[in-house]
């Protein structure tokens, strides 16, 4: 499974958002292929998420699942790949 997973921030990102990424890339190994980006400065959520959904799409069929992640979420390890294991499953 070939994951893009987006982190956007304005401003900062929370401390315990990036632990929980952390833990996520170093559990990903061999569940998940992570290609990583962040987007940040610009205020406008829907405009980041469209830059990136483009992205996705022209990185298709590299890419199974698209991953947007905010800058103050928090979750537990495995999370993640659990979630776009799922995604991938229901062909979703």
């Amino acid at each position: 499974m070939n994951v893009l997973l987006a982190l956007f921030s304005y401003g900062g990102v929370n401390e315990v958002t990036v632990d929980c990424l952390i833990r996520e890339l170093f559990l990903a190994g061999d569940k998940a292929s992570v290609t990583y980006t962040r987007i940040s400065g610009d205020a406008l959520i829907s405009r980041s998420r469209s830059k990136v959904a483009s992205m996705f799409l022209e990185m298709s069929p590299q890419q199974d699942v698209l991953f947007m992640l905010d800058h103050d979420i928090e979750f537990q390890p495995g999370d993640v790949i659990a979630t776009c294991q799922k995604a991938v499953e229901a062909n979703a």
